[in-house]
């Protein structure tokens, strides 16, 4: 019986709390581009992090980023398609739906911006924590992972023509049809007379 090489849980943590703060931190720093989220702030931010691990995969394909590679070293899977895909589902389990606060109360009673190092520092501590508790209650990547190693998938990449390839893909909504008119008013040739 096969049994599965555990991963590194700590650097997992580590990785995914940096990977899901950069989005909410970029976003803080840009309260203009907050403002024109408004209710797409969950949708948002997943997608930012979907966007990251694309570059994250074709980081670990071309070896071209020594933290990328050593974390997904350091964590100890077998496949790097897998544990994306781990990744990214943890992920988008604790990212939140609405923003972090970004006022507080002063000791004067008025509003005031949080500092970005506050920020920073609620926000690593609540994926730290969110990250971990969602692992503990489900047990990621225990299995035995049959998946191309990384070594494997570069090959594959190589032959394929070293071309840039997203790991994940997206589609746009699709355009809405113009609808007839709802008035009552039938076109000409509609058949009635």
């Amino acid at each position: 019986m096969t049994v599965a090489e555990p991963i590194n849980k700590e650097k997992f943590i580590e990785f995914l709390t940096q990977a899901c703060a950069g989005p909410i931190m970029g976003l803080y720093r840009a309260p203009d581009m907050m403002a024109s989220i408004g209710d797409n702030y969950g949708m948002v931010i997943r997608t930012l992090l979907a966007r990251y691990f694309n570059s994250i995969w074709l980081n670990l394909l071309r070896d071209d980023d020594e933290y990328v590679t050593t974390m997904f070293s350091d964590i100890n899977h077998r496949s790097p398609v897998c544990l994306i895909h781990a990744l990214f589902a943890v992920g988008t389990k604790v990212l939140p739906n609405e923003p972090f606060p970004s006022v507080a109360v002063g000791d004067d009673g008025n509003e005031v911006a949080v500092p970005v190092d506050m920020m920073r520092s609620m926000v690593h501590q609540f994926f730290q924590e969110s990250i971990e508790k969602e692992m503990n209650e489900n047990d990621i990547l225990n299995h035995v992972c049959t998946g191309k190693t990384l070594q494997e998938e570069r090959e594959r990449w190589q032959k394929g023509g070293s071309q840039d390839e997203d790991f994940f893909s997206f589609n746009a909504p699709a355009q809405q049809q113009p609808q007839p008119p709802t008035d009552g008013a039938q076109e000409e040739g509609s058949g009635e007379q």
